[in-house]
């Protein structure tokens, strides 16, 4: 295992392998002729697309458990403190941010430009979601200690899925319009602050469904913890793999009672993906530091230096593009499809645009690189 100084080489590649699947996925170059693989689940049920957000939250468990070792060498409590609400404030701002840009919309009756007020803004978001996770598992850790916060998990865990079945309505507690998600996010913000996607206005980061999904933040923190005291062998790579395969063993026999459901996280989809998180960054560490190909993984631990930038890069860089027509009802993302990346077929068009998107963002992270410059919070 590196220096615990040193930036952990793995945690690198697995963070940017998530992002650059996070791009190819948010920017397709038309979402209808997207290949299924690459899309999230509509409702029930998991597709390779839904790891994405829980491998974010593995990630932030992962490099939290870095962050404390730094923090308790230096043994100053009060700074533990003061970075996690900081890192945690300025996340979620962040989140909002970008889900109110580009901050001006058209008004349909008089067609001019005209400021998008905060009463119409997304609150919630997967920054808000790690920004609210990062600070409470940082807290349960840093008070109550480690064996305390995982009994906590383990409790959310298990007793959400009671929670959601008995605090949902009839007749199905789970479906998008009865779920209790829903109902305590319209509670709590109200419709206008949620996601408006068109069936109905609903959150898939919701203020109840926060609580499972620390579990893959505690999950990360863990794997970290047992890496470093078990350094990088084959045994340590055998209880990954096997951990892994377990999680999601359990959780497709759950999945019987209490679906696999990413937009409301249920507990058995916290343990699928987590299971898979583990599979895959056992995988990583295999290619990079027992197989020796850290150098053919350059490209993208480019992105796990700079992870910030090239997620909100991924969530704003086609707006404005959506928003300007090079000819009437065309807009320029419209444009490159229909005259660049189309005639590779639909599907393969698509993908190739997402592509393209993602070279872009690669090449502005990799620019960053050279200079130096990691954007964090």
């Amino acid at each position: 295992m590196p220096d615990i100084k040193n930036r952990f080489l793995s945690l690198d590649v697995f963070r940017g392998l998530i992002i650059c699947f996070t791009i190819i996925v948010n920017m397709p170059g038309n979402p209808e002729t997207t290949v299924p693989a690459l899309t999230f689940a509509r409702w029930n049920g998991f597709t390779p697309a839904d790891i994405i957000y829980p491998a974010f939250l593995f990630c932030t468990g992962l490099g939290l458990f870095f962050s404390f070792q730094d923090w308790r060498e230096e043994g100053k409590v009060g700074k533990i403190y003061f970075t996690l609400f900081r890192r945690s404030i300025l996340l979620f701002i962040i989140g909002i941010l970008v889900n109110w840009f580009p901050f001006m919309q058209t008004n349909l009756d008089t067609g001019k430009w005209e400021f998008i007020p905060f009463s119409q803004v997304r609150i919630w978001g997967i920054l808000q979601r790690i920004a609210l996770g990062y600070l409470l598992v940082g807290l349960m850790i840093q008070v109550l200690k480690l064996r305390a916060t995982l009994a906590i998990t383990l409790v959310c865990l298990v007793l959400y899925w009671p929670v959601l079945y008995y605090g949902g309505r009839s007749p199905n507690p789970y479906a998008i319009r009865t779920n209790l998600v829903l109902i305590i996010d319209k509670w709590m913000i109200g419709t206008d602050h949620l996601d408006q996607s068109p069936l109905v206005p609903f959150e898939e980061f919701g203020f109840l469904s926060t609580f499972p999904a620390l579990a893959n933040i505690v999950a990360g923190y863990l794997t970290a913890r047992f890496i470093l005291r078990t350094k990088i062998t084959y045994e340590t790579l055998t209880h990954l793999l096997l951990t892994g395969f377990l999680l999601m063993v359990l959780a497709y026999i759950w999945n019987n009672v209490l679906p696999v459901n990413r937009k409301i996280w249920t507990s058995s989809f916290a343990v699928m993906s987590i299971g898979l998180s583990l599979n895959t960054l056992a995988f990583i560490i295999f290619i990079v530091d027992k197989a020796k190909y850290a150098k053919e993984a350059e490209f993208l631990r480019v992105f796990g230096r700079n992870p910030l930038v090239a997620f909100v890069l991924s969530m704003t860089m086609t707006i404005p593009l959506q928003l300007v027509e090079v000819q009437p009802g065309l807009s320029i993302t419209d444009w490159l499809y229909i005259n660049v990346f189309s005639y590779a077929t639909a599907y393969i068009g698509s993908f190739l645009q997402a592509l393209f998107f993602m070279l872009i963002i690669w090449l502005i992270c990799r620019v960053l690189d050279r200079k130096g410059d990691y954007i964090t919070v």
